[in-house]
């Protein structure tokens, strides 16, 4: 089967970053947490990224809570590994009960403009317009 991709229709709503209220809790996806607030994704980055765009466009905040929903078995003991440009989460919830991540761990700033390859740039129009202006926050990684 193969579908057909329309363009968007005259009534079709465009999301202008900037105009964004602010977000109150960020729920992200999670392959493994640890109760250090410590998480893994599927790889592929895109909850990082997504938070640094809120953070650069400034409708999430440093406070802003992240939260996971996991099945027990995703909540390791060991120590996950972390970069500074990873997400961490403040709140895991599974089946059994709600995890609090106390003390609250750090949370990127912004996007770290090294970790933006050519391709990303290409593939994600908003970063075109992000690294292409001179921004608050784009160095502070």
């Amino acid at each position: 089967m193969r579908l057909r991709l329309r363009a968007p229709c005259a009534t079709a709503y465009r999301f202008i970053p900037r105009d964004m209220p602010g977000i109150d809790l960020v729920i992200a996806g999670s392959v493994a947490v640890n109760a250090r607030g410590e998480r893994i994704g599927k790889g592929g980055g895109y909850s990082d990224l997504e938070w640094a765009l809120g953070r650069e466009f400034g409708f999430l905040k440093a406070a802003t809570p992240v939260a996971t929903t996991v099945h027990p078995v995703q909540v390791w003991d060991q120590e996950l590994p972390v970069l500074a440009h990873d997400v961490t989460v403040n709140l895991i919830v599974t089946a059994e009960g709600v995890i609090p991540v106390k003390p609250r761990p750090p949370k990127p700033r912004g996007i770290d403009r090294r970790r933006v390859s050519v391709a990303m740039r290409a593939a994600i129009p908003i970063l075109q317009e992000v690294l292409g202006q001179n921004r608050r926050g784009l160095e502070k990684l």
